[in-house]
């Protein structure tokens, strides 16, 4: 019995096991770098986004270490994200893709939920 070929390539489908889930690295650098640009654009991401959904594992400790500074209201700049990613002992896997810092301002706290108090974007930051 020959193997089922792809409709498009008139190639032998691939195992399943060869897969790769969807990804868009581009895009999951994209929004790494608009934060480190922009600390207000965590908050943005935040309603759409958590750590999880990054396909990289590097992507994602360093996602998480910016939810991190993001929740203790400090700076998210290339400074900052390396100190900590070095602090975690997470430097040498995630370091090719932290770039360096172009903004080191701080701006305004996020808005709080007028019923809980709470910060909306905080609860979903890594993947609670």
């Amino acid at each position: 019995m020959e193997p089922e070929l792809s409709p498009l390539s008139r190639e032998p489908r691939r195992a399943a096991e060869t897969r790769q889930p969807p990804q868009n690295l581009d895009a999951e650098r994209a929004i790494l770098g608009a934060v480190m640009l922009d600390r207000d654009a965590l908050g943005v991401a935040l309603e759409t986004i958590r750590s999880d959904d990054f396909y990289r594992r590097e992507h994602r400790v360093i996602f998480g270490v910016m939810c991190d500074l993001y929740e203790g209201d400090q700076a998210i700049d290339g400074i900052t994200v390396a100190e900590e990613l070095e602090r975690r002992a997470s430097w040498t896997s995630a370091a090719a893709t932290t770039t360096s810092p172009t903004s080191s301002r701080r701006p305004p706290r996020p808005r709080t939920s007028p019923t809980t108090g709470a910060s909306s974007a905080t609860s979903r930051c890594c993947g609670d």
